[in-house]
């Protein structure tokens, strides 16, 4: 015997009612509270990816650089093999 008998069953009603009410909120919460962290973690791995392709497009243009100039230097060196025979 958890609820005593002689309550109205509105009362009874009204109890259930608000304890639905506060579990619908506490559920919601907590969905809320996942959408927020989903957010944040993106939010972190994008910034992540992105400053990484920022890093990666720095290295390119660096060994492309190298790549031009060891194209010119093989160039040279083409040309003065040439020359001497």
């Amino acid at each position: 015997m958890r609820e005593i008998d002689f309550l109205p069953n509105w009362y009874k009603s009204g109890r259930r009612r608000q304890i639905s009410y506060r579990t619908q909120c506490v559920a919601l919460g907590g969905v809320f509270v996942v959408m927020m962290v989903w957010s944040f973690v993106a939010g972190h791995s994008i910034s992540k990816a992105t400053a990484e392709l920022a890093e990666e497009a720095a290295r390119q243009a660096e060994v492309e650089s190298a790549s031009r100039e060891f194209a010119a230097v093989k160039s040279e060196v083409t040309r003065l093999q040439e020359k001497v025979k």
